[in-house]
């Protein structure tokens, strides 16, 4: 316990406190704004993105997903507080992900939403996949010694 404790640091989680509207400016991701597409991204990405017929459907879809994200945030702290506490930095790992992707912020950047949605989601199948595995092993291992063979 102590462990977890010394670990856990508290961090600001701007998404709880935002109103919806401010919530939706800064982070809905606004795909038929080309200035900011040409800024953000290299032609490359944008070609990819202004091609693909699932790619608005996708990125609707991850919206979605924030927002509901945010609903379950606001279930967990209900008082509203951005300050909470958590066993991760979620900036630094945001700032390890950067770098390992080579993410200049002034600079138009050839990493792909969609690359990175899928991504996300490959994760979390993973980390399904791995749960469930973990569920079925411990299982296993409280079964009688005479049903191992089950």
């Amino acid at each position: 316990m102590d462990f977890v404790a010394n670990l856990s640091r508290f961090q600001n989680m701007p998404t709880v406190k935002l109103s919806n509207k401010v919530f939706e400016k800064r982070f809905k991701f606004d795909w038929s704004n080309e200035r900011y597409m040409r800024k953000v991204f290299t032609d490359d990405v944008i070609k990819e993105m202004t091609d693909s017929s699932d790619a608005i459907q996708e990125l609707e879809g991850e919206w979605e997903k924030l927002v509901t994200d945010r609903d379950n945030l606001r279930t967990i702290f209900p008082n509203g507080d951005s300050k909470v506490v958590l066993p991760c930095n979620l900036q630094r790992m945001i700032w390890n992900v950067q770098k390992i992707f080579h993410i200049n912020k002034r600079l138009p950047t050839d990493l792909s939403p969609m690359r990175v949605i899928r991504g996300v989601q490959g994760l979390l199948e993973d980390a399904s996949l791995s749960r469930a595995t973990i569920a079925s092993r411990s299982r296993q291992m409280k079964m009688p010694p005479y049903c191992s063979n089950v």
